[in-house]
Parts: C-alpha cells; structure tokens; sequence
C-alpha cells in the first residue's frame, strides 16, 4: 500500500497568495509518485483571489477537505478585517510611516497588536474546527504522516493532535517561515513567537525550512530535526494555460517589481539611486529608456522612494493582479527586481519571487536591506548565474554600487545591441525544480 499522507495547511490552491505555491506544487509531485494524498485547507471567502492556474489534473485528484472557520468568529472578527483589508493592505495599517506623528505611530502599534491577537484567536478557532473533523471521519492509524505547512499556527497546533493521538505516525513542520521574524516585531511579539516555534519544534518529529541560515532563527537544541526543502519553480508551468506571451522586441530596458513593499520595510532605493547616477553620467542616456512595471497594491510607496531621485515617469502601475497576470508582467521585462532583507537578527530570507524569476529564466536584478552583507539570496542568485545582486549592507559598498552602475550599463547597451537579453542561466538550477524538490522530500519520508 502507498504511504499515506494527510496535508494540513492554510494556503493551498486556488488561492492567489505566494505562500499557497510551495504546498501546491510539493503536493503535485508527491501525486504524481503514488502517494495517497488526502488535504485539508480553510474553507475560501468571496475576498479570496483565485488563480485557477496553480490547478493541475494531480491537485483535482488529490482528497480535498475544506474547513471553516466558526460562524462567530466569521460575524465577529473575519467580516469586518476583510472590509478593512479593501481599502488597504495589512501591511500599511501596521507599519510605522517615516515622520509620523504620535497618534498615526501609536494607531500602528495597536493596528499591530490587534492583528497579533485576532492571528492566534483565528487559528485556535480554526484548529479546533480541523480536529473535529479528522475525529469525525477518520481513525486512528490511518496515515503514516501529517504535513503542516507554515505560514499559519493553527496547521502545526492541529498537526500535533493529529500525531499525538495516534491518527499519523510521523509529524513534518514544513516552515517556510520561521514563526519568529524580528523585523518589525516587537518585544513581546517576538516572545510569544519564540515560544510558539519553541514548543512546535519540540513536539514535531522532524521540520523543514526554505534556508539553511533560516536555521539560526530556530533552536539549537532542535537543530537535530531540521531538513532543508528549498522553494522553487515548476517547470510545467510554461505548458499549460499560463501561456506566457512572448516579449516584443524594443529599445526600452523595462523592469518589473511585483508584490509587496511591506508598507516601505522592503526598498528599491539603491536601484533608483543607481539609474540616477547612470542617467547622469552617460551623456547618451536618457530616462526614457527604461521603464519600471509595477503590479501591487502599494504603488503610493513605490512613488515616494522613485521622487527622491526625480524617476517616477519612468513608472507604470498595474495594480493588483492574479498570479498569472504577475508572471507574464515578469515574462515581458527584461529585468525582474526581487528585494529581501538581511539583518544580524533575520537572515536567509529567500522571498517566493525568486523562483518565479526561476521560472521564466529572466535577468534577476537582487537588492537585499538589512544590515548583514553575504546573504543566501545573493549567493543563489549569483550560483545560477541569474543576474546580479545587490547588498545595502556591503562591506565594500562603493564597489559593489560601481558593480550595479557597471551592470545596468552592460544591460541597456545589451537591449538596444539586441531589442533583447540573453539568458545566462546554468544547470544549477535544477535543484529548485519542484520535481527534485519533491524528492527531496521523499528522502526524508524515506528516512
């Protein structure tokens, strides 16, 4: 008999968020070896975004169990979020703007803590709905193992009844996030954080995360269960409806950033500072030859790091768009702007974006903020030689800013040479294929 598998996650398809990719795409490959597969995830609201795309015929044929969330929390707490969540993101309520006043910092810092609160009575609503159901359709010993997927507590707290009363055999933490983030979290925050990921790592039997510096984020202590399951790129994706659009041919250096800016936590003000300079120096440069595409709900945040150095003409807003819309804006640049962090407090940071660059084997253009120089992201991107990054926090910081002019140059002479750029990548890459992933993944079963 094919061993069996329950899934417990939060973020699954159709649901258009980054994190529902990973779960997705380990579950098709996990499919497609004969694993007997069966998923449970949140039941979708009318505000969810769907991307029909992230669909496969292995996800149709997998069990599915959708759970709600309970009907007082939906009147109490959900309906109201959700009307919030449409005027703004999440993000912009709980950040503190630059220059602020005191009432707009302390309306983020309970925006904050509010949303802190409303996270854990969520999940402890919605873990208790999943162990109702497993105790009302299953068995004990009925799988051999139980998968929860991180981004949300309430998959690894339902996980652990799982395996502690006898319904799975082996418990994987699949994090791929540490619970723990310091950036933009406050004291007590990240206490109570430390400890939910404490006590998590102690139950599970084992734990994987995207990043082996992530694993300084988790207890050394338990440093024995953690496995390394990179994110990655599914190459079946350039063969199925996504049909990407093929690029036309022009004179324009067109990037693209798609995503988040974190309410201003996540900047790509040394790539605008960088075009400045080389708009300034070269004397047959000028800013219309390049263009900044921009999908996501924060265009105002990316305007104000642009007017510093006078480059919001070259800005183009798309807006919110699905998953598959995203892919084709990155298809049709020449250069996809990815943007992490890197701080003594949180490193191995490897945004899901990333691997979408993967995908469509574009020139990656990487920024990392922080403090901390020598990050993962950088060396990744430079292992499958995908383009250049770039370090806020380098010990020979003037070096690398001539390296970035150096390499923005050699680009916009590459797009106007060709109406193109080459794509660079190596074999490397292989290993952030979802298939090998997956295997990877077996091993650890197996093991």
């Amino acid at each position: 008999m094919n061993q069996r598998i329950l899934i417990i996650t939060t973020a699954f398809a159709p649901k258009n968020v980054i994190g529902a990719i990973r779960i997705t795409k380990l579950v098709k490959y996990l499919e497609r070896l004969n694993y007997d597969i069966t998923v449970i995830s949140p039941e979708l609201d009318e505000y969810t975004k769907i991307d029909k795309y992230i669909l496969s015929k292995e996800i149709e044929a997998v069990k599915k169990h959708t759970i709600s969330q309970s009907d007082w929390f939906v009147k109490v707490f959900l309906n109201k979020r959700n009307v919030m969540l449409q005027k703004q993101s999440a993000s912009n309520y709980m950040t503190k703007k630059q220059n602020a006043n005191i009432l707009k910092s302390l309306k983020a810092f309970a925006y904050s803590h509010l949303q802190f609160i409303y996270t854990i009575i969520r999940n402890l609503d919605w873990k208790k709905n999943v162990i109702s159901f497993v105790r009302d359709n299953y068995s004990e010993s009925e799988f051999d193992v139980v998968l929860s997927s991180y981004p949300a507590l309430g998959d690894h707290w339902a996980a652990n009844w799982v395996r502690k009363n006898n319904y799975a055999k082996t418990w994987f933490a699949d994090f791929r996030d540490p619970i723990n983030y310091e950036t933009n979290s406050s004291w007590l925050k990240l206490k109570l954080n430390t400890y939910f990921q404490d006590k998590i790592l102690s139950q599970t039997d084992f734990a994987t995360c995207i990043s082996r510096d992530l694993f300084k984020k988790f207890n050394s202590k338990y440093h024995y269960k953690l496995k390394f399951l990179p994110n990655g790129f599914d190459t079946d994706d350039l063969n199925t409806e996504l049909s990407l659009n093929k690029p036309k041919l022009n004179k324009v250096l067109t990037f693209c950033y798609v995503g988040s800016l974190y309410g201003g936590t996540r900047s790509l003000k040394s790539f605008f500072k960088g075009l400045k300079y080389l708009i300034e120096q070269e004397d047959d440069i000028d800013v219309n030859s390049f263009k900044l595409v921009y999908a996501g709900s924060e265009f105002n945040e990316l305007c104000n790091q642009a007017s510093q150095f006078d480059l919001t003409d070259i800005l183009e807003n798309r807006g919110r768009v699905s998953r598959t819309e995203s892919i084709n804006i990155q298809n049709n640049s020449d250069i996809i702007i990815v943007v992490t962090w890197n701080t003594l407090k949180d490193q191995g940071i490897l945004t899901g974006k990333l691997f979408e660059c993967f995908l469509t084997q574009k020139t990656i253009l990487g920024i990392v903020n922080g403090n901390l120089p020598n990050s993962e992201f950088k060396n990744i991107i430079h292992d499958v030689n995908g383009g250049f990054a770039f370090e806020d926090s380098s010990f020979d910081y003037e070096k690398e800013f001539k390296d970035l002019i150096k390499f923005l140059s050699e680009k916009n002479k590459e797009k106007q040479d060709l109406g193109f750029l080459r794509n660079n990548y190596n074999n490397n890459l292989e290993s952030f294929d979802y298939e090998n992933i997956t295997k990877k993944l077996v091993s650890y079963f197996d093991n």
